[in-house]
């Protein structure tokens, strides 16, 4: 029974994720909305984030306050921990609505080997912790830790798709053309989100523009590696993102019994 529990979970940890970011591949273009879609992955995320921070807030408290301190109350305030993972969440959504409309069919399959791997990863932590860290914490413990290993590992397979096969289309030898191309490549009847698609779309283009064509333009080594760098980095911000919403969809399976 407990296997097909665990079969059940992994079912969910695979299809429920992938159906969302299928969802955003599919509907993106059709109208306001669609802005549902990235809504839910905001509060999923900002869920998991605020998770953490409370946690960790409260075991500051009662490490170094009072428990009715005037400074006990305010360190463990929700209010400002709230706004900030409802901000930094919004990033991280658009980011990762980003990187979803430029996936290929086949990084699906990709994604579910990963989040498989990821999955088993968690669970194996899990017991591995269990006679270690206190109960309470067990769940979150595991969670962040099973984040950064899997965030790494998720990070090299995002290099290898862009070494490989993410240059865009609309790249051509002139920067006016790309621009006017790739402005035209992605858009949508919902004109915020048409907006950010576009300033992305734009900032896209710069990167691989000068990226391509950095031996004419840009004579600097140490100019061209920056360029990668700040390309990666903005990129990146959604492998983390994506990750911790694979991550957290484990975690929240675990409710799913036999």
């Amino acid at each position: 029974m407990k296997t097909l529990s665990l079969f059940k979970q992994l079912i969910f940890s695979i299809f429920f994720p992938i159906s969302i970011l299928l969802l955003i591949n599919l509907f993106y273009y059709y109208g306001c909305y669609f802005l549902l879609v990235p809504t839910f992955i905001t509060i999923f995320l900002t869920y998991s984030f605020f998770q953490k921070r409370m946690r960790e807030k409260t075991c500051f408290k009662n490490c170094y306050f009072k428990e009715e301190s005037f400074l006990a109350k305010l360190v463990i305030s929700p209010y400002l921990s709230f706004i900030f993972y409802i901000f930094l969440s919004t990033i991280y959504t658009i980011s990762i609505i980003y990187s979803v409309l430029s996936f290929k069919w086949y990084f699906y399959l990709v994604l579910a080997i990963f989040i498989t791997f990821v999955f088993f990863l968690y669970n194996k932590l899990l017991l591995l912790f269990k006679n270690i860290i206190r109960e309470e914490h067990l769940d979150i413990f595991t969670k962040e830790i099973t984040i950064k290993i899997s965030s790494l590992v998720l990070f090299i397979l995002f290099i290898f798709y862009i070494l490989n096969s993410y240059e865009p289309s609309y790249i051509s030898s002139s920067l006016e053309d790309s621009l006017n191309l790739a402005t035209n490549s992605l858009s949508s009847n919902c004109q915020y989100l048409d907006y950010i698609l576009r300033i992305k779309v734009e900032i896209d283009t710069y990167f691989w523009y000068f990226t391509k064509y950095s031996s004419q333009i840009v004579e600097s080594t140490y100019l061209k590696t920056i360029i990668w760098i700040l390309f990666i980095f903005i990129n990146a911000l959604s492998i983390i993102g994506i990750n911790r919403f694979f991550v957290q969809t484990i975690s929240f399976s675990k409710n799913i019994k036999e």
